[in-house]
């Protein structure tokens, strides 16, 4: 599996010198939902993950032939002057680029641990974050994400043998964050499959989440290298996109995708699969990764051009 945050240090960000490119504010996309009972109300949101840059975008929008509808940005984790100085940096970076947006914040830095902010030590940290985000102004709701892919073991929240531990940690980041703004809508994320928990079990509860999300990606180390039955077991494994969808309707929630992707050649029945799923559930959005940061997806490229190929026909 793999952690798919963004874990170049805030020094590092501030070093970039790209200037913000141009991006039309015409043909607008489907509007962002303004409330949380239109979450699901419409057709899934279209959006992607690029990275830091917003000129990515526009390179990805001008292969893919249309705007998308949002963009996926995840904030750094590698200490906690990083946690707490990438978001601001991230918000001042795109705040002119007119999508949705898409927030991925770490629970926890690195070197931290549940304990600590079960305890209420990252509660300082946890409204600064939600100060910098309530002053964007730009949506009417900010859709949060944290605490993901919490059932694998490989992420500094990992629930593992600790779910209550991360209950209470989720739900004083959730807390601190409507202190500041009601604006908030948050995402619970765990990842695919059975990855050492049954993830019910890291439920915060249905009054700290307002959307239902899961991580997937194709890859044939884990997965069959036929696609049809890659797709198949991805829904029908264990704790699978079935699963998700079931467990989400029984907390009459809606769902999200924020990071899937492939990697094989032969993947287009995979994503032709993936595209129908989205239109036949509430999916509030999903967000494919198009980047080869930590997994080897990005389609823009031209790296997996029947991939790519299949990729624009189905969601131009």
């Amino acid at each position: 599996m793999f952690s798919t945050m963004n874990r170049r240090t805030l020094a590092r960000m501030l070093a970039a010198t790209a200037a913000l490119p141009s991006l039309s504010r015409a043909n607008q996309p489907i509007a962002p939902p303004r409330s949380r009972e239109q979450l699901a109300s419409q057709a899934p949101l279209l959006g992607v993950y690029v990275g830091n840059d917003p000129e990515d975008l526009v390179a990805f929008e001008s292969w893919l032939g249309r705007r998308v509808d949002g963009i996926s940005l995840h904030t750094g984790d590698a200490d906690r002057f990083d946690w707490r100085g990438s978001i601001p940096w991230l918000a001042e970076r795109w705040k002119d680029v007119d999508r949705g947006q898409f927030w991925s914040i770490p629970l926890i830095p690195e070197g931290a641990t549940l304990e600590e902010a079960a305890a209420g030590d990252y509660d300082e940290d946890f409204s600064t974050a939600a100060t910098a985000l309530s002053r964007r102004g730009l949506d009417d709701i900010i859709h949060v994400r944290t605490g993901w892919e919490f059932n694998g073991d490989w992420m500094t929240w990992s629930a593992i043998g600790k779910a209550e531990l991360y209950n209470t940690a989720f739900r004083r980041f959730v807390d601190r964050f409507r202190e500041h703004a009601d604006r908030f809508v948050f995402e619970w994320c765990p990842n695919y499959g059975d990855q050492g928990m049954n993830p019910e079990l890291a439920y915060p509860g249905d009054d700290y989440v307002d959307v239902i999300g899961m991580d997937f990606y194709y890859d044939p180390r884990w997965d069959s290298a036929d696609p049809n039955e890659a797709w198949v077991s991805m829904v029908d494994r264990p704790y699978g996109l079935k699963w998700h969808q079931e467990f989400a309707a029984s907390r009459g929630k809606p769902t999200s995708y924020a990071e899937w992707g492939v990697t094989l050649p032969t993947a287009a029945p995979y994503i032709e699969a993936a595209a129908r799923w989205f239109e036949d559930h509430p999916v509030h959005y999903q967000c494919y990764w198009d980047s080869d940061d930590d997994f080897r997806g990005k389609l823009s490229a031209g790296r997996l051009p029947e991939v790519a190929s299949m990729y624009q026909r189905a969601f131009r």
